[in-house]
C-alpha cells in the first residue's frame, strides 16, 4: 500500500491509497486506489487494508490485521 498523488480526468491532483498485488483469491494481479480526500486519510487506509487482506486471505481479528490496521501513516 503506498500513497501518491494521482491526476484525475479534469487535471486536479487528489491523494490515493493505491494497492496493487498478486490476489489468492482471484490468481490474477489486482489493484485499486482509495481516495483520501473522499474517505479521509483513516477510512481510506481502513479500506485500502481491508483491500489487500481480502485478496491475501488475512483474517479481521488477526494479529497481522490489527497490525496494519494501527500502521496509518501521517499526513505530509
Amino acid at each position: 500500500i503506498l500513497e501518491r498523488m494521482k491526476r484525475e480526468k479534469n487535471g486536479n491532483l487528489t491523494p490515493v491509497f493505491q494497492v496493487g498485488l498478486m490476489s489468492r483469491v482471484r490468481s490474477k494481479t489486482v489493484g485499486t486506489s482509495v481516495s483520501i480526500n473522499k474517505h479521509g486519510r483513516a477510512g481510506a487506509w481502513a479500506r485500502a487494508v481491508d483491500y489487500y487482506c481480502y485478496h491475501r486471505n488475512i483474517g479481521k481479528r488477526t494479529k497481522v490485521y490489527k497490525d496494519l490496521i494501527s500502521r496509518c501513516p501521517a499526513s505530509r
